[in-house]
């Protein structure tokens, strides 16, 4: 007997679950509660900018390390700013994606026209040998003028 599946979360059921566990508390600050969507917004604008970090070497000396900000932050905060939501698209490796249905489509035509345009070993018609050198230009032969 098979074991019974799990239900899986649709996007949209993902997406209902985050917002709701978004509102929960996540800290106090000192203006209050801090929810745990405005912390993350809060942790992805310092990622965005970067930012200076003070911290204790192995010697007991107060050392600064400065992060630079990252790119995919930056990309992210200003598509949002925006309004553009990115796409989220996940392709499991076991089925093919899109990309390689494409691929293998117009493989497919592509092999089948030039099949049924130049059967298999026979030179186009179009492939005509080319002389091993531009001819050369001599004044008075084929010259309109007639000298």
């Amino acid at each position: 007997m098979a074991a019974p599946k799990k239900p899986r979360l649709s996007s949209k059921d993902l997406s209902n679950c985050l917002r709701e566990l978004g509102t929960t508390v996540h800290d106090w600050g000192e203006s209050g509660a801090v929810s745990k969507a405005e912390a993350l917004a809060a942790l992805l604008w310092k990622k965005a900018l970067g930012w200076d970090e003070k911290r204790m070497d192995d010697k007991g000396r107060e050392e600064s390390v400065a992060h630079k900000p990252e790119a995919w932050a930056i990309a992210l905060v200003w598509e949002r700013i925006e309004g553009r939501v990115p796409q989220a698209t996940i392709e499991t490796s076991e089925r093919m994606r899109a990309a390689e249905k494409v691929r293998n489509l117009s493989s497919t035509r592509l092999n089948t026209l030039a099949a049924t345009l130049v059967p298999l070993g026979a030179a186009p018609a179009s492939a005509t040998p080319r002389p091993a050198r531009p001819p050369r230009y001599s004044p008075g032969h084929g010259d309109p003028g007639g000298h």
